[in-house]
């Protein structure tokens, strides 16, 4: 996993590109780090998280069988954005995926299924799982909304 509010991330990515990776999943990051070590505002880890996009889908088009790059987010504008790289340049959607947690932005979720696209759905579980969803609710308020109308149901 590369997450992408670390400043290290580009230079962890170019080094996994060179070792032939394989996998990535790429997220904008979930802990709480010092303003030494993590971009502080979330304007500046969402370019970061473009600029790591770019990088990986870079490395997935020229080296077409060694990387299988997982962008997990519920963001729009990484949404949209991942969509239209590789469109742009020529890299199909069987080559990436995207991630999301059980609850949130369902729709988006069901919409990308039939854009053809491969979502995977998580469900966070272990003894710190309330820590990290509570973090996921307070990243995107609007995340509250979507969890609670899962929770009731349609």
């Amino acid at each position: 996993m590369i997450q992408a509010y670390l400043y290290r991330s580009q230079q962890d990515v170019a080094a996994l590109i060179d070792e032939g990776m394989a996998d990535v999943r790429l997220c904008k990051g979930a802990y709480d780090e010092p303003p030494t070590v993590a971009f502080p505002t979330k304007p500046e880890v969402d370019q970061n998280m473009l600029a790591l996009c770019r990088q990986m889908f870079d490395a997935s088009a020229a080296h077409a069988a060694d990387l299988q790059l997982a962008v997990a987010s519920h963001d729009d504008q990484i949404i949209n954005y991942a969509k239209a790289y590789a469109y742009h340049h020529g890299i199909g959607r069987d080559r990436f995926e995207f991630q999301m947690l059980y609850g949130i932005r369902r729709d988006v979720q069901l919409a990308l299924v039939k854009e053809g696209y491969k979502v995977r759905v998580y469900v966070p579980f272990g003894t710190a799982w309330y820590g990290y969803f509570m973090r996921r609710l307070a990243e995107r308020p609007a995340n509250l909304v979507f969890f609670l109308r899962a929770l009731v149901g349609r």
